[in-house]
């Protein structure tokens, strides 16, 4: 796997859980931070779109199929987080 694909997923993966869109398409699901504590199912899945680590697992696995891989995007998106 090419460096820039990692870090180009990473940088996909923070742009979906903290840019504007993203934030407007998850509330019209219903999947708002301040309605945590009802539902297990739906804290979970809050807690999935709402966190870099998680969603930038899922969406690299689903494009490297490489578990270290996709850990290290992982990674790299919540360290791009923290530092922007």
């Amino acid at each position: 796997m090419d460096w820039y694909y990692l870090i180009g997923l990473a940088a996909m993966t923070h742009l979906i859980v903290n840019s504007t869109p993203g934030i407007h398409f998850k509330r019209m699901l219903g999947l708002k931070e301040e309605e945590m504590g009802n539902d297990k199912l739906k804290d979970a899945l809050i807690e999935l779109t709402y966190c870099n680590l998680c969603l930038g697992f899922w969406i690299a696995l689903i494009f490297t199929f490489n578990p270290l891989e996709a850990a290290i995007s992982a990674v790299i998106s919540e360290a791009i987080k923290r530092y922007v």
